[in-house]
């Protein structure tokens, strides 16, 4: 790939390709890792997935549609990333009346001005960061996607064949020309990947299947007994509520 390192402006001290390695359906923001490529170099990444599946309801909490927290504007499936930078717009557009443009805004919602930056600053320095901010719940997703990379760096070539044949400035055009270009490979050493589940230690039918075993052994519970108890309880029952007392004439 070509860098186009004269598309740089000139303060910026390397011009590179940023590679990010995530899932396909999930967004990459500003501060999400990623590996710098310059111009001249060639980048070898080896990945392998690692899958997390989490329990929700009565084990814990867990999302697993975007559509379940208050604030959410990326496409795609929910990151608590995403979710905690929907806390922060909403803040945003409460105290300055838009959103920062440098992240994912609602639809209705206008981009702040450069005369508007004073303002969406001051929301950072007062609050401080969103994961810290007790209004704003982002619970993590049940399942999750992420990838473990190694990344190595070699020189790219440094006198190509195409060139040695040319002479005078098409030589030059064509040092330059490959001087541009950044090579990447990603390589995937295996098709298997890591799954780590939660999984619940007893369900619903173990515990009852323990309770009976447990009551069949201390009260030598049986299906007799449980009628017994049940003809109990329900004359019980009538006795309290006064239903089975003689009629006085």
């Amino acid at each position: 790939m070509k860098v186009q390192q004269e598309e740089y402006v000139g303060w910026i001290n390397t011009a590179a390709l940023l590679v990010f390695v995530h899932p396909m359906d999930e967004n990459i923001f500003q501060e999400s890792l990623r590996y710098q490529v310059a111009n001249g170099t060639a980048a070898t990444v080896i990945t392998n997935k690692v899958s997390y599946k989490r329990l929700g309801g009565n084990y814990g909490t867990c999302v697993t549609d975007s559509s379940e927290v208050e604030a959410y504007y990326y496409t795609g499936s929910y990151t608590s990333s995403g979710c905690l930078r929907g806390c922060y717009q909403d803040v945003v557009e409460e105290e300055c009346g838009c959103m920062d443009p440098r992240y994912a805004k609602s639809a209705e919602s206008s981009n702040c001005a450069l005369n508007k930056w004073e303002c969406v600053n001051n929301v950072t320095e007062q609050r401080g960061d969103s994961s810290n901010w007790e209004t704003c719940i982002c619970p993590s997703p049940c399942h999750e996607s992420q990838y473990e990379s190694r990344y190595g760096l070699s020189p790219f070539l440094y006198a190509p064949s195409e060139c040695e044949s040319l002479k005078g400035t098409d030589k030059q055009k064509c040092m330059d020309n490959y001087q541009d270009l950044a090579m990447v490979t990603v390589y995937v050493p295996t098709l298997t990947h890591k799954v780590f589940a939660e999984t619940s230690k007893m369900t619903f039918n173990q515990f009852f299947s323990n309770v009976g075993g447990l009551a069949g052994v201390f009260i030598g519970f049986s299906i007799v007994t449980i009628v017994d108890f049940g003809f109990l309880f329900v004359l019980l029952g009538r006795i309290i509520l006064g239903l089975d007392k003689e009629k006085k004439s």
